[in-house]
């Protein structure tokens, strides 16, 4: 339980960090609440799931995980894909799990990779 928790946490802050774009000079107004209104969406996602509400957590994440990757929301996206990942993992559906950390690493999200390499041992 400890080490979940710890995993909420990153989630959280790694979340929280990406939401401060260092690119944020670079997009457009319109790119920039999209930005925003995605990473808030999966914010929420994330307490929901650092709640226990996984069910909830994916309602949230789940139109975010899907929308069409662009340059300025890939790591959002990505985010949102490792908390599918967690949320699906801790409702015990190991497959979906396992496609949303597929997900996640192939966008760039580095705890999608590592949740993926403990999965399969």
């Amino acid at each position: 339980m400890n080490k979940f928790k710890i995993t909420v946490t990153t989630t959280l802050l790694g979340l929280s960090l990406m939401s401060l774009s260092t690119y944020s000079y670079e997009l457009t107004l319109e790119q920039s609440n999209i930005q925003v209104a995605m990473s808030g969406r999966v914010k929420q996602a994330a307490l929901e799931m650092g709640a226990g509400n996984y069910s909830k957590a994916i309602e949230y994440a789940e139109p975010v995980a899907n929308a069409p990757i662009k340059e300025f929301n890939q790591h959002v996206i990505a985010g949102a894909q490792a908390v599918l990942g967690h949320s699906y993992l801790a409702k015990k559906n190991r497959k979906k799990a396992i496609l949303w950390f597929q997900k996640s690493c192939k966008n760039g999200f580095s705890n999608g990779c590592k949740m993926l390499e403990e999965i399969k041992r």
